[in-house]
């Protein structure tokens, strides 16, 4: 139940790292597309943002307290802090990317809820699933290049360090394509 509990945290920190992020972009979006990206990222953000509080209550379920400050969230969640403020086209792939951490850490989170059989969290993290594919799908359609995926390096690469590095430095190129 440990090991459950660690990765239930490691979602609530990595889903409201994700959540502070879309609203930041949402507030300093610029652009041609201001209105329609500002509308897209508060509807995004305010999704994710309901799914603190029900990721929270699944694991006070568990019979335990969940983290509730920013430096553990900080420390456990797999997304970074985003400092400035890129581009309108940077902020779609920053999310993009950002929302796949969230579905590893679901999808991690679903094996180990499996196997401790807690079907109700099975459950809540199925629809979890369900919804942040639904946003990865409209956060790609949104991206003028298609995203990088992982099984395409995955064929280039031997090793799992270097899909990892590929990635990072496609990630780096498509962000910050002057680098």
């Amino acid at each position: 139940m440990e090991e459950l509990v660690k990765k239930m945290n490691e979602l609530l920190a990595t889903t409201f790292a994700l959540y502070l992020k879309a609203q930041n972009f949402h507030w300093n979006v610029r652009g041609k597309d201001f209105s329609q990206l500002h509308d897209f990222f508060g509807d995004f953000y305010s999704e994710i943002h309901g799914a603190v509080d029900t990721t929270a209550e699944q694991i006070r379920a568990l019979g335990v307290p969940a983290i509730g400050a920013l430096g553990p969230y900080k420390e456990t969640s797999r997304i970074t802090d985003e400092l400035g403020v890129p581009p309108a086209a940077a902020m779609i792939y920053t999310l993009y990317y950002d929302n796949k951490l969230v579905i590893d850490v679901l999808t991690e989170a679903h094996a180990i809820a499996t196997a401790n059989k807690e079907y109700g969290l099975i459950n809540f993290i199925e629809g979890r699933l369900d919804t942040h594919k639904k946003h990865q799908w409209m956060l790609a359609a949104s991206m003028d290049v298609e995203p990088v995926q992982e099984s395409v390096v995955e064929e280039v690469a031997e090793t799992p360090e270097v899909v990892e590095s590929i990635t990072e430095e496609v990630k780096t190129y498509i962000l910050n394509p002057k680098q």
